[in-house]
């Protein structure tokens, strides 16, 4: 238990109140709060960290303001309300805790956004919690999803982090309106499919939402595992040669983890679906700074999942071909519509994330520099995903200790998750790694 904590609300210095309409996908995103916890092996002064968040909302509104809707339709009211900070200090060591980094809980690290909350208490949709140890600290991060995706939150810290050392930084895309402000870009850069796809979303009925609810409550556990980054580049460079293709170490590493995941459960025959996060900023050309959540899913099927060299292929052609085969923004709006409008939303998923398919889904986080956030003090030493998951079969990659390898993060049902920690399948899951390599006892 920490020693004290307190908790208050830190404003921008300057604030001019303006709205935001989300997106579609805002909307979608709604019922996930993301958190992530970042361990530093040195304290950075309080002082510092809240004078830099000052500033910086600013720049920021979005994650100071509140979430309102308005016929029907979600909202940002940047009306300076703040974001939540949270002090805590312990009398003992962090870094001693995390030998068995599995059984530590990291949820103590955070204070999580609660979207129910969001509109019915009007309460912060950012929050920030400073713990303090003898040994170091951890800085964890919680927000609305609804206020943008990861990359937004990155922008938002590499500011921080920029500010607090006065260096210059570039501020912020803000668009009042975020559909429109994508609609008007895909028309000026003549960004179009004539290919008609079939939308990835369904209207949940009465047997999903049980399903669902049976899932929320159904035994997971998370699972963490560690890639060196010598590992990396075996699994890499043998698919490479077997499949004669440049694939990226998402590309193959996507593969590898579902290739193991299936070995672990208990229906492995038969077609299996692998979902994964894109950055759609980089494939239409959108700024890097543009905050909200420009992130879409794509779903392919993998007819033999435990041939990795062809899942990996698969993969690989699925994110060269994005915009042809897998950009849904019309469909995904027709779709929506047909259904009766974002009044509607709360009771739309995609498809392949509800129970009966078992899909596993992945996100990437490496590749954002989230390992310069250092505040001119000290780099952090490891940062995690937190956070209960409402559903298993999720997973998520960023770069492993002190920015080494990669750490992959999995919620599974908790047979599975048994299962892939047996000693068999850890010799499968590192069959690259070679003797002598520094593994974090993962």
């Amino acid at each position: 238990m920490p020693h004290s904590s307190k908790s208050f609300l830190v404003k921008a210095l300057q604030h001019q109140p303006q709205r935001i309409k989300c997106s579609l996908s805002d909307c979608l995103a709604f019922r996930a709060p993301v958190s992530i916890v970042f361990l530093y092996r040195k304290p950075i002064d309080k002082n510092l960290l809240i004078d830099a968040l000052q500033h910086v909302l600013c720049d920021f509104p979005v994650f100071a303001g509140v979430l309102v809707k308005r016929d029907g339709a979600l909202y940002i009211d940047c009306n300076n309300q703040g974001a939540q900070v949270t002090l805590a200090h312990h009398n003992g060591p962090l870094f001693h805790s995390l030998n068995d980094i599995e059984k530590f809980d990291m949820r103590k690290l955070i204070d999580q956004i609660r979207p129910r909350q969001l509109l019915s208490q009007r309460k912060p949709v950012f929050t920030m919690k400073l713990t303090y140890y003898t040994d170091g600290m951890s800085i964890g991060y919680s927000w609305s999803h609804s206020i943008g995706d990861m990359g937004t939150f990155m922008e938002l810290l590499k500011t921080l982090s920029a500010f607090a050392q006065g260096k210059a930084y570039e501020p912020a895309v803000i668009a009042s309106d975020r559909t429109e402000y994508l609609e008007n870009w895909l028309k000026n850069k003549k960004i179009s499919s004539d290919k008609k796809k079939i939308c990835i979303l369904k209207m949940l009925d009465f047997c999903d939402l049980l399903r669902l609810a049976r899932e929320f409550y159904s035994p997971k556990r998370g699972v963490l595992l560690y890639f060196t980054e010598k590992e990396v580049s075996a699994l890499k460079e043998d698919l490479i040669k077997k499949t004669g293709k440049t694939l990226s170490r998402n590309d193959v590493l996507c593969a590898h983890l579902l290739d193991c995941v299936t070995r672990c459960r208990s229906d492995q025959s038969g077609e299996q679906h692998l979902s994964f996060a894109v950055n759609m900023r980089s494939r239409l050309g959108l700024p890097s700074r543009l905050l909200g959540n420009y992130v879409d899913l794509i779903s392919i099927k993998i007819d033999k999942p435990q041939e990795i060299e062809i899942s990996a292929s698969c993969i690989h052609q699925a994110v060269k071909s994005y915009l042809e085969e897998h950009f849904q923004h019309e469909e995904t709006k027709e779709f929506i519509q047909k259904v009766g409008g974002v009044k509607k939303i709360d009771r739309i998923l995609p498809e392949k994330m509800l129970p009966p398919t078992k899909n596993l889904t992945i996100s990437n986080w490496s590749n954002f520099g989230a390992y310069s956030i250092d505040f001119g003090i000290i780099a952090p030493h490891l940062i995690l995903p937190v956070g209960r998951s409402p559903l298993p079969w999720l997973s998520c990659i960023m770069e492993g200790f002190d920015n080494k390898g990669l750490l992959v993060s999995l919620v599974l049902p908790t047979a599975v998750a048994k299962r892939l920690k047996s000693l068999e399948m850890r010799a499968r899951i590192h069959h690259y790694r070679t003797e002598g390599e520094t593994v974090y006892g993962l």
